[in-house]
């Protein structure tokens, strides 16, 4: 009876924990601690698995990690695995030479399912039916937050990938007006200096307040394919017909006024094909009072320009477009060999990014930090999974290969033809201020300012990440380290730009694959 109150009395301390968080993973922190409590197990873990990431685990906060944990935590994970098949809770078989385990499906959904698993020694009675029942009523009772729980995710998901995306389409808006700026400018010199030596292949006319032509060049009568008489003392109506004619008068009562005038259009003249042109209108003053009595047209054939132009941006894009799948490929062939830095790349690239940006360095540099980031471990292709994902202390040989991955970047980047300097930036990465780094022990300025970034980017993200041969320290331990080889290991002032991130904005930890602290 007391054992059964002890149990409610956890139950209902879980649910009022649970209706407190929609953080999924601190919900299944709490779950495992009161699933050891109840069911008195010697180790607890709750088996994360999700679409496209790498197996996460989260052990109970009061698991026994002695060395004995060790001989049944592979089992558990074997368990947790066949789970997966038919998401049913089960009692593992158990005899006087091993341990008894129990497992329970806690979250199944397409994308995301969770198993947990309870241990107890061979020394304890082993689980049974009464275990089985105080368990699924404590799942039970948790059920609808973790519902919850996983609808906050997806809506967090969804806003930061919204968030992601306008953030990307601003920037592009921005780089899109600076071009159309530039552009506008370069024409509008180009028009002036047209006008001033009046090239034969201007059309310009001379139209008075009466909308009659007074002067027409060659270039406009031929375009016309009529001679300059049938065109001088004709009214615009008269040249050009209803519809035509009335937006040429009313741009001509504006340049009557003293208004300047440009825009481009595209239309056909007597030989009916359509091409683009520049419009201008200019008003002339009267040499005697001032007064402007005519209108100055100029009309340039822009055709070949726009239809280049056109061409030229649609390649732009599309060669953005291949270059940005180029590095997504290959950033995807390099997780797809090391399963255990899933996302760590991209995670890398965020923090550089907003590295870069807090140094107020230049688009193009922060662009250049954010592709490099994207890929700095593409030497990785080369060093046999074994190693990458080795539990256990590398021996010599295993490292050195591993110290090669920067070079042997190089050598693999330098077959492709970058429109930016990537290879330069991810050779370095692994250099430190002090020389002591790798693979060429290059120091202080002689390493790159954007190889600098991707250093500190990389130590913050890898100690924040689960790794085969050690959990994850956690970011504020990758603070620590940062703080103490301030201009020694690491750019004082890239240092310090990191630091002045607003954490929430920049969090290694909220990434799916972390091992997150009880």
């Amino acid at each position: 009876m007391t054992k059964k109150t002890g149990d409610l009395m956890a139950i209902k301390e879980l649910t009022e924990m649970a209706d407190h968080r929609l953080d999924l993973s601190r919900l299944m922190q709490s779950l495992t601690d009161k699933a050891l409590e109840v069911a008195t197990a010697a180790a607890t873990a709750a088996y994360y698995f999700e679409k496209d990431q790498a197996l996460r685990i989260i052990p109970a906060s009061g698991s026994d990690l002695s060395e004995d944990y060790q001989k049944f935590s592979y089992d558990m994970e074997c368990r947790a695995r066949l789970v997966l098949l038919d998401m049913k809770a089960s009692i593992s078989p158990t005899d006087a030479h091993t341990f008894s385990m129990i497992s329970l499906p806690v979250v199944d959904e397409e994308d995301i399912k969770a198993i947990l698993i309870l241990v107890r020694r061979k020394n304890q009675k082993p689980f049974g039916s009464e275990d089985l029942d105080s368990l699924g009523i404590m799942l039970n009772a948790v059920k609808s937050t973790i519902k919850n729980a996983l609808l906050y995710r997806r809506s967090e998901d969804q806003r930061a990938m919204l968030k992601e995306k306008s953030e990307f389409l601003a920037v592009e808006i921005e780089k899109r007006k600076t071009v159309e700026d530039s552009l506008r400018q370069t024409k509008e010199k180009w028009r002036r200096y047209s006008f001033i030596v009046n090239t034969a292949k201007e059309f310009m006319t001379l139209i008075n307040r009466e909308y009659h032509y007074e002067t027409v060049s060659q270039s406009y009568c031929h375009a016309h394919q009529k001679s300059p008489e049938e065109i001088i003392g004709k009214s615009v109506h008269e040249i050009w017909g209803p519809g035509s004619a009335d937006l040429i008068v009313k741009n001509l009562d504006r340049c009557f006024t003293g208004e300047e005038i440009y825009y481009q259009e595209q239309f056909a003249f007597n030989d009916g094909v359509s091409r683009y042109y520049d419009v201008n209108y200019y008003p002339y003053r009267s040499v005697d009072d001032g007064k402007i009595t005519h209108a100055i047209v100029i009309t340039h054939n822009v055709n070949d320009y726009m239809v280049n132009k056109i061409d030229l941006e649609n390649t732009v894009t599309k060669l953005r477009e291949l270059m940005k799948g180029i590095i997504a490929t290959i950033s995807n062939l390099i997780e797809m060999k090391d399963p255990y830095t899933a996302g760590h790349q991209q995670s890398v690239a965020n923090i550089a990014y907003a590295i870069a940006t807090a140094m107020n360095l230049p688009q193009e540099q922060k662009e250049l930090v954010r592709i490099s980031a994207e890929i700095h471990d593409i030497g990785k292709i080369s060093i046999p999974a074994e190693i990458l994902s080795k539990p256990s202390k590398l021996n010599e040989m295993e490292w050195a290969l591993i110290k090669a991955h920067p070079e042997m970047s190089e050598l693999i980047l330098s077959k492709i033809d970058f429109p930016i300097p990537i290879a330069p930036v991810i050779v370095q990465h692994h250099e430190r201020i002090d020389g002591s780094g790798y693979p060429r022990g290059l120091k202080g300025d002689e390493i790159c300012l954007e190889a600098k970034i991707i250093a500190v980017a990389d130590v913050v993200d890898s100690m924040s990440s689960h790794r085969p041969y050690r959990p994850a320290v956690g970011r504020e331990e990758a603070l620590e380290e940062l703080k103490r080889n301030r201009g020694i290991l690491y750019d004082a002032a890239v240092v310090d730009a990191y630091m002045s991130l607003d954490s929430t904005a920049i969090n290694p930890d909220s990434r799916p694959d972390r091992c997150i602290p009880g």
